[in-house]
């Protein structure tokens, strides 16, 4: 029916897919809504309307840790925002997305065989890093219980980018996280992974964790510098051979 039948135009179906999908944000963003009634939505050929509507939101004596928790939890808009490097251009930081895979493939493929050994304290073959069976499990996260922010830019023709990943993932069997930081050999040394560092630590505190940790090679003092800078103190540890990272939140 929606289609057109008998003689009938169709509704713009788009325009409808896009309303419930609105409509879900809507749901998913705004907590304090206990209920929604839209009875009925006219879907029209020329628009779409809702001709009556009933919100029924939480009253003052509910508590915000009361609320039910989505089975899901939605994709994060908070955490995208930009940031500009040292050299002027501005890039934009978001959490990742199951569509990220091609782009992340991209990404593994700006790396020098030195960023991949600080990474992963062996050398790991491109081919093994872009796999999809990999990449979809780095990109399609649940984002209660790791993060994974992406820094992306613009190419000269306009495509997008990413030039720079941070990772939080959380421990099980303790509330604490560990944090990874990746940038694109060309922009580094340009800001990116301190400021990754800063939002992966923010996401956190948000988390409510009680610390964050990392192994780092004791080579890699860029990483140890980066790590000193947003607060984490750095200690040799004798059994693993590599730096501890570490900051209480």
């Amino acid at each position: 029916m929606l289609r057109g039948v008998r003689g009938r135009a169709p509704v713009d179906l788009e325009a409808l897919e896009q309303l419930l999908v609105r409509f879900s944000h809507m749901i998913s963003e705004q907590r304090w809504i206990r209920e929604v009634d839209i009875n009925p939505l006219l879907a029209a050929p020329e628009r779409l309307v809702a001709l009556d509507a009933r919100v029924v939101v939480h009253g003052g004596d509910v508590d915000a840790r009361d609320i039910p928790p989505l089975a899901i939890r939605p994709y994060p808009t908070k955490y995208i925002l930009p940031f500009t490097l040292r050299n002027g251009s501005t890039v934009t930081i978001r959490p990742i997305q199951p569509e990220d895979e091609p782009l992340m493939v991209s990404f593994h493929e700006t790396l020098s065989d030195r960023s991949v050994y600080f990474r992963y304290f062996h050398l790991v073959k491109l081919g093994m890093r872009v796999s999809h069976e990999r990449l979809a499990r780095i990109c399609f996260i649940d984002y209660d219980r790791d993060m994974a922010l992406v820094a992306e830019t613009r190419d000269a023709s306009g495509q997008p980018q990413i030039v720079g990943v941070g990772r939080l993932t959380k421990q099980r069997g303790a509330n604490d996280g560990e944090f990874a930081i990746t940038v694109s050999d060309s922009l580094q040394g340009q800001g990116l992974g301190t400021e990754l560092l800063r939002r992966v630590v923010q996401v956190g505190r948000d988390m409510r964790l009680d610390r964050i940790t990392a192994d780092i090679l004791p080579e890699n003092r860029d990483m140890q510098v980066v790590s000193e800078k947003v607060g984490f103190t750095c200690r040799f540890d004798e059994d693993s051979g590599a730096v501890r990272a570490e900051i209480e939140l």
